[in-house]
């Protein structure tokens, strides 16, 4: 759920075909690398290899490794966003909220631990950023989501625990997700979303 990276703006998508294309190819190529276990086999020069195409090329649409990584990783988030926007979308009016955010938080699992590159993806950013630049903030895709839900459910906080409460619940959420995708057991995986769900259920009451 880490999402709030905070890096220079990516260099902005090209608009012709043939430059898009060869954008493409070098994310694609990289990817292939990321499928195969083998992210730390990602460079610009492994990249343009397996792409066909020159490394001064990959210069033009990425500043480097991390460049390219991270595209893929924010590419891989928004494909589980899409997908948690739809089950949102499923909740019934009348499900209790204690219910709703266990449907919410399996179905995510389901979602990250089924996607092609998603794990590995967010395992690299963690590695790679501190926990302050992967912690998405109260402005965050997930913490409008995470309000959408409460609302939703009826959950309302006095006006001086809003940020603070906001704060505590988009950061918990993101960490033990987190936490949960680093498991390779999906057994333990899932004991550790049912006790975070647990946890927002306390927190709420």
């Amino acid at each position: 759920m880490s999402t709030a990276i905070k890096k220079p703006d990516a260099k902005p998508e090209p608009t012709q075909a043939r430059a898009r294309a060869r954008r493409d190819a070098i994310l694609k190529a990289a990817n292939t690398y990321v499928l195969a276990g083998q992210i730390d086999r990602v460079t610009t020069t492994s990249v343009a290899k397996r792409a066909g195409i020159p490394i001064g090329s990959v210069y033009r649409y990425f500043d480097g490794r991390v460049d390219i990584l991270d595209q893929l990783y924010r590419t891989a988030y928004a494909e589980i966003e899409d997908q948690m926007k739809a089950v949102q979308q499923s909740v019934r009016p009348d499900m209790p909220i204690t219910e709703t955010i266990s449907f919410l938080l399996n179905s995510f699992t389901v979602a990250a631990r089924s996607h092609a590159n998603f794990r590995a993806l967010t395992r690299w950013a963690n590695q790679h950023y501190s926990l302050w630049d992967v912690t998405p903030g109260t402005g965050s895709n997930l913490a409008a989501f995470l309000e959408k839900t409460l609302t939703d459910g009826g959950v309302s906080f006095a006006p001086d625990r809003q940020e603070a409460a906001a704060k505590t619940i988009v950061t918990v959420v993101s960490v033990l997700v987190d936490q949960s995708l680093e498991e390779e057991d999906e057994v333990k995986a899932k004991v550790l979303i049912d006790e975070l769900g647990y946890l927002l259920n306390q927190y709420l009451q």
